[in-house]
């Protein structure tokens, strides 16, 4: 009978043990969900603010563009009259 008590007893143990281990991974899968989960409301905060700083990159550089487009005509226009004068 002591046998009997003793295998059982080790078999509760070895139970116990697996359930505690199972509960901890549970655990630590629960972690590594919230973990990634703040990782991808960090990556989706990231993703809108590197989208935005595109968009005013492209707002400055047709700024930029329509600039340098102007400054260009503003230089012809100033090259053609001293060209006429040149040539009358």
């Amino acid at each position: 009978m002591n046998n009997l008590t003793r295998e059982v007893d080790e078999r509760k143990k070895k139970l116990e043990d697996r359930e505690n281990d199972v509960a901890s991974r549970e655990k630590n899968m629960e972690n590594n969900e919230e973990e990634l989960q703040v990782k991808a409301e960090e990556l989706q905060s990231h993703e809108a603010k590197l989208k935005e700083e595109g968009r005013r990159l492209q707002n400055v550089t047709h700024r930029l563009q329509r600039e340098r487009e102007q400054l260009d005509a503003d230089k012809k226009k100033r090259e053609k009259p001293s060209r006429e004068k040149q040539q009358g």
